[in-house]
């Protein structure tokens, strides 16, 4: 079977408190992301007319985003699994072996 012909998977990831705290930590990652970039692309004053400071903090402040969105997306789909793999094994359990 190829994977065009493959059936629609039936799994809906659920919301949860972390995953809304990783989302929150994921936005807060690409303001950073985006206003040191846009300072090292445009120059000072894009977004906030004395931040960041330098180009030093402006690098600090992309290179922090990018790590804070790179975590927080490595987070969220760890929580995506976890719940897949729960809902996969409780589905197992919960229909009976036909003989």
């Amino acid at each position: 079977m190829s994977f065009a012909n493959r059936p629609a998977a039936k799994f809906r990831p659920r919301l949860t408190v972390a995953m809304v705290a990783f989302a929150l930590v994921d936005v807060a990652g690409l303001l950073l992301f985006a206003v040191g970039f846009a300072y090292l692309v445009r120059g000072p004053g894009v977004f906030f007319p004395d931040f960041p400071a330098g180009v030093g903090s402006a690098i600090s402040l992309t290179a922090v985003g990018l790590a804070l969105v790179f975590w927080a997306a490595t987070r969220m789909v760890r929580q995506v699994v976890r719940q897949s793999t729960s809902d996969q094994t409780t589905a197992d359990t919960s229909t009976p072996d036909r003989p």
